[in-house]
Parts: C-alpha cells; structure tokens; sequence
C-alpha cells in the first residue's frame, strides 16, 4: 500500500517539474523575443550618387540577413547634414554605424559623440581619423598598382604617356604618386601630365589629348592616355575618335558605364571596376569584427575588393556583372 501511494506523488512532483520547466523555458523565450535587436545605422553621403548608394544597400542587405534592423539616412551631399545624421543615430542608440565616401577629418565632431557613446563607426573610403574603427578602402596600392602595372607591360616599357590628374583630390593623389613611382623602373616611358580642373572633366580631358596627340603621330611608338579616374580617360577617348586615331590606349578608374562600354567594343583598354554591393558587404564584415573583438580592437584600413576590367575579361564580366553597364 505504501507503494501504491507513493506513485501518485512521484508523478506529481514530476508534473510540477514540468510545469516548472515549460514556464521557465516560455519566459526565457519570452525575455529573447523581447531582447531588442542590434541596430545598423547607415550615412549614404549622397543617394544621387549610384555606387555610395549601393554600398550602403549591400551593407544594409547583408545586415539584415543576419538579422539586424538597419536605420538608413541620406545626407544629400552636404557636409552638417551628415554630422547631424550621426549624430542622431547616436541619439537612437544604435549598435554600430557605416558612412559612405565622406573625408572621416569632416566629421570629427559627430565622431567624437559616437566614440563617447561606445558606437563603433565605420567608413567606406573615407579614410581614419579619430572615432573611426575601421575604414574599407577601395583606394589603395593594390588597386591602383594593378592598372599601372597592367599599362606599362603593354606600352613594353617605352613610348609616350598623358597623364591627367587632379591633386586636390585625394584618390587622384594617391594614384598619381604611385603613377610617378612605378614610372622610376620605367626611363625609356616619357610622361606628359595635365592637372584637370574641378569641373568640366571630359572635355578638360578631350581638350588635353588633343594637343598631346597632336605632338605624338600615329606610328611614333608606344602611345597611351592614363586619368586617375575614367571621366578623363573617357575625352580622350573622343578627343582620339574625332582624329581617327585607333593607335592609342586608354586606361582610368571606377569603372563607369561609359568606360566598361568603350572596352566591350575595344576603344578603350583597361578600368578598375569597384562592386559596391560586394563593397558593402566587406564594409558589414567590419562592423562585426569590431564588435566581436570589443576592446582589444585597433583602428585599422582594409583594402577593398576590385576588379581590372580588360579587354580580354570584359565578356566574363559582364556576364558576371550585368548591371555594371547601368549603374
């Protein structure tokens, strides 16, 4: 009999351990469910401008598949509305925050409120400065070097080289210099160099070539147009095209439309092409990085993912990249 009446007690309390188990296992979920998820904030420094654009919807979309909210805002170009835009994502408290394309010396004040805070900025080819955790940057020796280094196999170490730069601007710099550098192993290459003015590019660049080509006839070697973005490289292009020239190569940066066009149909020779979707994404990588590695994170510059456009890859390419002619 004892037994008898001990069972039921037996499965009570096994009852009331269920039940115990079940309640505390509803409230954790519960109290998960109710656990605020991490946020991303996004400075696009201009929607008008299609690849600052699509880098923050690359790293708004990989965000979001590994379930983060994102809190997107567009500073339409202009320089006290994007500190005013960190600083309110700052005020919302969010986990972390990406800027798009903006010099990071330019925003040091909204910076300082971020860093204050303890919220993780990361820029997009705006370089470090104080407040800065981490900056992806598609301007940097490899991608500038790869184009270079691809020019001057072709032209086989000697010929002649227009050169059109912009100093004040620091991409342009940057690859200028490496430009003059890699011209050091090169003496038998001569270089003529155009500094463009800030406005009126392709037709700075149109009106360059002319008068280099002038002085350089066909047949006179090795003869090509090397801009430190496409733009320039591109009025050249019809600088030469209204000559009927079709002995000189073109070479630039970015991989704009107009340029990927010009190597489909082998007018122009060689761009760097910068994936903002895939820019974006290494840009979100960085975000988790910093944050996983908490304080014991150094600020750092990672060298962004490129792409030389040829003409002898531009088929695969495009293939691969069937908005590039769009963007």
């Amino acid at each position: 009999m004892k037994e008898l009446r001990r069972r039921p007690l037996r499965l009570a309390s096994v009852g009331l351990l269920g039940l115990a188990l079940l309640s505390g296992a509803t409230a954790l979920s519960a109290a998960a469910s109710a656990a605020p998820k991490k946020t991303l904030g996004v400075v696009i420094y201009a929607s008008t401008d299609p690849f600052s654009r699509d880098v923050g919807t690359g790293a708004a979309a990989v965000a979001k598949a590994a379930g983060w909210q994102v809190d997107t805002l567009d500073a339409m170009n202009d320089l006290p509305t994007m500190t005013s835009d960190i600083e309110a994502l700052v005020s919302r408290k969010v986990t972390a925050i990406v800027v798009t394309t903006v010099p990071s010396t330019t925003i040091v004040g909204a910076l300082a409120q971020a860093k204050a805070a303890n919220i993780p900025v990361i820029s997009e080819d705006g370089g470090l400065a104080r407040g800065i955790a981490a900056a992806e940057a598609n301007v940097n020796p490899q991608s500038s070097g790869a184009l270079i280094r691809y020019m001057f196999g072709n032209m086989h170490g000697t010929g002649s080289l227009l050169a059109l730069t912009y100093t004040p601007g620091a991409p342009c710099l940057q690859r200028d210099n490496q430009l003059f550098a890699g011209l050091k192993k090169y003496p038998k290459i001569h270089m003529t160099r155009y500094e463009l003015p800030g406005t009126d590019v392709p037709q700075a660049g149109q009106t360059a070539a002319t008068a280099f080509l002038e002085s350089h006839q066909a047949g006179s070697g090795n003869i090509a147009v090397w801009g430190c973005y496409d733009d320039p490289s591109i009025g050249a292009l019809a600088a030469a095209k209204a000559m009927s020239r079709t002995d000189v190569q073109f070479y630039g940066y970015n991989g704009s439309p107009a340029a990927l066009q010009a190597i489909k149909t082998k007018t122009f020779t060689a761009t760097v092409y910068f994936d903002p979707i895939a820019v974006g994404h290494t840009v979100f990588s960085l975000v988790q990085k910093v944050l996983k590695a908490g304080r014991s994170w150094k600020p750092q510059s990672v060298s962004g993912p490129y792409i030389l456009v040829t003409q002898k890859n531009i088929t695969s390419f495009l293939a691969a990249h069937p908005g590039a002619l769009s963007s």
